[in-house]
């Protein structure tokens, strides 16, 4: 039972990951029209995520800024970043599903074979 369990989560992660992969392949080749280099937009994201604001807002400002232009621009870094955050949802849920395999035995009496 425990190796279906990490099969399940094992898969999980990857696909998670393929998503991430194939998402930014596809939109790493979108142009950048404001000129900046992806380093200097990640400096003055890390920049700014040193003060108070949040990382979001931080990206509102980058937005604002020039850093990323609107449109396809856009389109592509906020779909690059959700893909990213889908790691987080499969790492919970890897998480959740170790923690109930350890759980149910305990709430149900039972001892697993």
């Amino acid at each position: 039972m425990i190796l279906i369990l990490f099969l399940i989560t094992l898969a999980i992660g990857l696909l998670a990951q393929w998503h991430v992969k194939r998402t930014y392949a596809r939109h790493s080749r979108t142009p950048v029209q404001s000129g900046h280099t992806g380093a200097e937009a990640a400096q003055e994201i890390l920049r700014q995520a040193a003060s108070p604001t949040s990382a979001s807002s931080s990206m509102r400002n980058c937005w604002a800024m020039g850093f990323i232009q609107a449109g396809s621009e856009r389109a592509a870094v906020s779909q690059v970043l959700t893909a990213a955050g889908w790691t987080y949802v499969a790492a919970f849920i890897s998480s959740l599903m170790y923690f109930l395999w350890h759980l149910l035995p305990l709430l149900t009496g039972r001892q697993r074979n």
